[in-house]
Formats: structure tokens, C-alpha cells, sequence
């Protein structure tokens, strides 16, 4: 694979977000969580535990606050009786 899809790049997002979270610019940080949850639903797949990591940190208050005020969907979480 090669480009956006590949697998490390997952990896790169996440800790971009991570580090722009550190400094205190969380609205940089979500869209560094998202463009992460993004590319690991593509790779893996919404079941994919690799994706559910994604989810639940943009399921965190801060991230769903950022994400309501600009009208963007949140990924739902995953009911573990599911998967």
C-alpha cells in the first residue's frame, strides 16, 4: 500500500493529535483524531479493534464539543455484544 492508506500512517495521525493535544490546540488535534479515524476505517474496517481506538477518543467530551460546533458527525461507539 502506499499514500494515505497505509497502515502507518494511522500511527502518524495519532500522534500528531496527540501532541497537538499536549499543547493545548484541541480543535488541531481533532482533525489530526479524525483524519486517524478515517484512515483506520478504511484500512480495517468499523469493526476493526485498530478503528474503535478512533472512535472512542473522539467520543471524548472535548472532541464532541468541537465536533457539534462545526456540524460534523461523531463516529458512534460499538456495542461489545456486537463485535
Amino acid at each position: 500500500m502506499t499514500g494515505q492508506l497505509h497502515p502507518s500512517i494511522d500511527r502518524l495521525y495519532l500522534n500528531l493529535g496527540i501532541a497537538h493535544e499536549e499543547t493545548g490546540d484541541y480543535y488541531k488535534a481533532y482533525d489530526y483524531f479524525y483524519a486517524w479515524y478515517e484512515v483506520c476505517r478504511d484500512l480495517y474496517g468499523l469493526q476493526h479493534n485498530k478503528t474503535r481506538r478512533p472512535i472512542s477518543t473522539l467520543n471524548e467530551p472535548m472532541y464532541k464539543r468541537i465536533a457539534a460546533e462545526r456540524g460534523l458527525e461523531i463516529p458512534a461507539h460499538f456495542n461489545t455484544e456486537d463485535a
